[in-house]
């Protein structure tokens, strides 16, 4: 018989646009809270097990976007406004 606890993560992302929309700051982290693991026990009839795995720990990204000679294209989608920064070729 095996027991799995539940697997719990959560990421945020804030952006900001700068220079009249020509560019784009933004801040990721990932597992937030540093809970992407995952835990298992295992019982057998002599012994048991427990494992834990955790992938990559907590992970922090901030990345700048510039947009030489292009403006953010605004599209729909859904049936919202939004603004993309690239055209979809497809």
């Amino acid at each position: 018989m095996s027991k799995r606890e539940g697997l719990i993560m959560a990421n945020i992302a804030l952006s900001k646009e700068l220079f009249n929309k020509k560019a784009t700051l933004s801040f990721n982290i990932s597992d937030l809270f540093n809970t992407r693991k995952r835990k298992m026990e295992t019982y057998y009839t002599d012994f048991s097990t427990y494992s834990e795995f955790q992938w990559r720990q907590r992970q922090f990204k901030l990345s700048f976007t510039y947009r030489f000679n292009q403006k953010k294209k605004r599209t729909r989608q859904g049936g919202e406004d939004y603004e993309g920064g690239e055209e979809y070729g497809g």
